[in-house]
């Protein structure tokens, strides 16, 4: 019996020669990374040294901004201290020129061929919250000195309220409003309340008189700061201009509403002293039954007045205008 050969199996051909393919082509890949290495170590390095630069330089432009930025807000601190300084120049060369004008008279501005003088001394004689008992003592003391003056009036619709509207405009005098009630939490409840006040009461005084009153004092002042706040005041001095009223303070106080009954001597050398300064001066009176003492004391102020070179005019609209804002 014949035994069969034994049989060798040897690797295979196919795959001894992949696997040394593979390895082939990975010592290229290896060789030829290795060769590129540097390049991209290169470009890596570039890459970063550029963008360290960028940094730098945006650090410096921030820097830089910063620096002008501090060097502008200077300027400006330096040119608010200059303004200033200008301002108050400017403001000690009025007063003086007050002074000087006070002690001297007025100064004459020369021109080619004339002289120019200055404009006079001017007094506004204002009278708030009338008509009252005492309205006819005031306007009696003003004929008596041939003077001028200026009622801002409140609504009194009785046969004496009427006649002292009628007086003050026979005589010349101007006819102001300040509102027809004069309750301040009525007047000054809302801007439309107001407007509705000053109207009731300019078309009484027009109904009397034929005269509308196109200006106005508000009371307390265009500064009173009620509940509503000074901003609301803003606004609505703004409505009253809007509506074809102008409003005056005053830069001259009496001081006859400090108490119910002033002395005569408080009220006198209070508008003495506050005058002294001025060319131009609003005066603020009361036209109240208790204020005996202002009539009192009119006489000498006036003849004061008088003495210092003073014109006596009437507010109306376009004329100086005192405006707390």
């Amino acid at each position: 019996m014949e035994r069969e050969p034994l049989l060798i199996e040897e690797p295979e051909e196919s795959t001894s020669s992949g696997q040394e393919r593979e390895q082939n082509r990975f010592r290229k890949l290896l060789k030829r990374f290795q060769q590129i290495q540097p390049i991209l170590l290169t470009f890596m390095l570039l890459a970063i040294v550029g963008l360290s630069v960028f940094l730098v330089h945006e650090r410096m432009t921030v820097q830089r901004l910063q620096n002008s930025n501090s060097d502008f807000r200077k300027q400006i601190q330096a040119l608010q201290v200059h303004d200033n300084l200008v301002i108050e120049k400017m403001q000690r060369i009025y007063r003086e020129n007050e002074n000087f004008q006070q002690k001297y008279g007025p100064i004459p501005v020369r021109g080619m061929n004339a002289e120019y003088p200055l404009k006079p001394k001017t007094v506004y004689l204002t009278f708030d919250d009338g008509p009252s008992e005492v309205t006819p003592a005031i306007l009696e003391t003003l004929a008596q000195h041939n003077v001028k003056a200026t009622f801002f009036v409140t609504g009194n619709e009785t046969p004496f309220g009427k006649e002292m509207y009628r007086r003050i405009v026979r005589e010349g005098h101007a006819i102001g409003n300040h509102t027809f009630s004069h309750k301040y939490s009525l007047i000054y409840a809302s801007a439309d309340r107001f407007m509705e006040e000053v109207k009731r009461l300019d078309g009484l005084v027009a109904q009397e008189t034929g005269v509308h009153t196109d200006i106005l004092r508000f009371p307390g002042g265009s500064n009173f700061n009620g509940s509503l706040g000074i901003d609301f005041m803003r606004q609505l001095s703004r409505r009253c201009i809007d509506e074809g009223y102008d409003y005056f303070d005053w830069n001259v106080d009496s001081k006859d509403s400090e108490k119910p009954v002033q002395s005569k001597e408080v009220i006198t050398s209070s508008v003495k002293e506050q005058v002294s300064n001025k060319n131009t001066a609003v005066i603020l009176f009361h036209d109240l039954s208790a204020k005996k003492t202002t009539v009192e004391a009119l006489p000498e102020i006036i003849e004061h007045l008088k003495s210092q070179g003073y014109t006596f005019e009437v507010l109306r609209k376009g004329a100086y205008s005192v405006k707390f804002i």
